[in-house]
């Protein structure tokens, strides 16, 4: 059995959980094909053509796409490898609706599923009547990214004004959360319809949780609300494998984001448990069915 690896310029993450899934699939007698996006060439003519450097790619049973990439490129080669009939976990689609945070929240909410008060605008009047309706403290995100990254926090009215003006300036989309205070966050992974693991993100050398932003890992123990909000959360987006992040509020736990290319690094930490040997069992049986 083939199984595909799709990538896009691997990174220190990312290298990480592809070196783990490498050796599980070796492990299960299958061969790994790895893909990277960055240097693929797509091909419409009288077939459909698909080329991982000069390889032409005819067949791959099913495929594992590990993309941290925000771009439409990625996107269009996960739909060519689709339209040969490779199984792609996950979908481009999901790719899509994660790409997008809004878009994300938007389909959290329609699944009926806690998430934090959420606005998303490009007018400053507008982003200061969000502020008033959330009230502080709030935290302004990139519509797109992922790790932390871009993410600002504002404690006070004043502050978070000057912040819109900011990126209303820079003609950056406003999108803007309630923050709801406290120093960890958890991260459950998802497989099909299983939660393999949950760990707490405790923030350490910021007030952020991301392990990439220096988090520390710890165990969590695994409930059966936790269990059923993050496969629901997983199910909203249409997402086989994923990381589900949460928090808790005083109203209970609250979904922040869905990860559709989780790091393997601070779950193996913090319980010992390796997802690539789940992620590549679910990705066989499904290749079998």
């Amino acid at each position: 059995m083939k199984i595909g690896l799709i990538t896009w310029k691997v990174d220190e993450k990312n290298y990480y959980a592809i070196s783990r899934l490498k050796k599980s699939i070796q492990k299960f007698r299958a061969r790994p094909i790895q893909i990277d996006l960055s240097n693929v060439l797509l091909g419409i003519t009288s077939s459909l053509e698909f080329y991982n450097k000069s390889e032409k790619i005819d067949r791959i049973d099913v495929a594992l796409a590990r993309i941290t990439a925000r771009d439409f490129f990625v996107i269009d080669a996960l739909k060519k490898l689709e339209a040969q009939k490779t199984i792609v976990i996950n979908q481009a689609q999901v790719f899509e609706k994660a790409y997008d945070k809004f878009r994300t929240s938007l389909a959290l909410k329609q699944a009926g599923l806690p998430i934090p008060k959420t606005y998303l605008t490009r007018s400053y009047e507008q982003a200061v009547e969000a502020i008033k309706k959330i009230g502080t403290p709030v935290v302004f995100k990139p519509t797109t990214g992922a790790g932390g990254q871009g993410i600002v926090k504002a404690q006070i009215f004043e502050d978070a004004c000057s912040i819109a003006e900011i990126l209303a300036n820079i003609e950056s989309p406003l999108y803007i959360q309630e923050l709801i205070p406290t120093d960890r966050d958890i991260r459950t992974f998802v497989i099909g319809d299983e939660v393999i693991s949950a760990i707490y993100r405790v923030a350490a050398k910021s007030w952020k949780t991301s392990i990439s932003q220096g988090g520390r890992a710890e165990l969590c123990p695994l409930t059966d609300e936790l269990t059923n909000l993050s496969i629901k959360a997983a199910k909203a987006i249409g997402a086989e494998i994923a990381g589900i992040d949460l928090i808790e509020s005083k109203d209970g736990y609250k979904i922040l984001e869905v990860n559709t290319s989780p790091g393997f690094r601070g779950i193996i930490k913090a319980t010992k448990i390796n997802p690539s040997d789940a992620i590549v069992k679910y990705a066989i049986s499904r290749a079998k069915k």
